[in-house]
């Protein structure tokens, strides 16, 4: 993935910050924010600050969403009860998807892995987000439609 794209992410997350601030669903004193604000923020700070209309939208499922990544449009991925990010919102980028198999001749089985490559805002560099863990994690994802 070219992380190229990240360079202006810090500038986002501040206009972001400002606005959720400035319309009183975060402050400083706050637990954060809930992911149902995702869609409303995104459009109209891309409307105010960029003069460009969007639609954002929920997103079902992580294939799908893996989807809009290999079309490099912007996923917002939402977690909660991560072991590495507790409660946390971050980019998907890119993935990588592993097959493995476990057992032995007719008893083998053959199962897929996601390891999901995102854009933290706690490092400069893309990390991985590995869901094969077995911590339960909550995920909700968006997407410019």
């Amino acid at each position: 993935v070219n992380t190229n794209r990240l360079f202006n992410m810090p500038i986002l997350y501040d206009e972001i910050r400002k606005y959720a601030i400035e319309q009183n669903w975060y402050t400083s004193l706050s637990e954060g924010m809930y992911c149902s604000n995702v869609e409303n923020i995104a459009e109209k700070v891309a409307n105010l600050n960029y003069h460009n209309n969007i639609d954002v939208i929920k997103i079902d499922a992580l294939t799908t969403a893996i989807g809009y990544v290999i079309q490099e449009k912007a996923v917002i991925l939402g977690m909660n009860g991560s072991t590495s990010y507790n409660n946390h919102a971050v980019v998907l980028i890119g993935y990588r998807l592993y097959e493995y198999t476990e057992g032995w001749w007719i008893f083998a089985n053959t199962y897929n892995a996601y390891f999901l490559e995102i854009a933290d805002g706690w490092a400069n560099n893309s990390r991985y987000l590995d869901l094969n863990t077995g911590s339960n994690i909550f995920m909700e994802l968006y997407s410019i439609l």
